[in-house]
């Protein structure tokens, strides 16, 4: 299945793929250690550079045939600025399994908007794309993503000890894997 140019949306988010001028906002609010430091790939200091090489890289990806990964920026209902990121990757039709991703500036943290867009793209997952299994991980020590997470009923696979560096910090960490399958899920 081929979809260019996806929007998907909720009560109060339009999750649309990246544009080139997104890249001042992708770089404002990426540009955080209190974000990235729960990242594995996203360094810190993060600069409009390296805003607009992922953006260029999320567009090359968009055109592949078969897509492996969908990349959507979080903009808050009309304002069209890219608030954070969430991704479907390594989509694997063959075995029907995918992995999401995500992060979101600071200033948006604790306002449910990561809960709409994780339920949304979840939704999306299984039943537009029509996988099985979804994948995620996050760094043991982050709460905030553990919960999001536990709440949409996903379950843990295992705590992977020492695991992963991120970039920001260059500290290891504890990798707890999850798993949700589509016989599971309810809308």
């Amino acid at each position: 299945m081929l979809l260019i140019n996806m929007e998907l949306k909720t009560k109060s988010l339009i999750l649309r793929e990246l544009k080139e001028s997104d890249a001042q906002s992708i770089a404002e609010n990426a540009n955080n250690v209190n974000v990235s430091k729960y990242l594995v790939v996203v360094p810190y200091p993060y600069s409009l550079k390296d805003a607009e090489s992922f953006i260029h890289s999320t567009m090359e990806a968009a055109k592949k045939v078969p897509r492996t990964q969908y990349d959507f920026g979080i903009t808050l209902g009309n304002e069209r600025e890219a608030v954070g990121m969430i991704s479907v990757e390594k989509i694997k039709i063959e075995d029907g399994s995918c992995t999401i991703g995500y992060w979101l500036g600071e200033g948006y943290h604790r306002k449910r908007y990561m809960t709409e867009a994780f339920g949304r793209v979840i939704e999306f997952s299984f039943m537009e794309l029509k996988l099985n299994r979804i994948n995620i991980a996050a760094f043991a020590e982050n709460e905030g993503s553990n919960t999001l997470i536990h709440n949409a009923k996903f379950k843990l696979d295992r705590t992977l000890k020492q695991h992963v560096r991120d970039r920001a910090t260059g500290s290891l960490h504890d990798e707890n894997h999850y798993h949700l399958l589509r016989k599971e899920y309810k809308i």
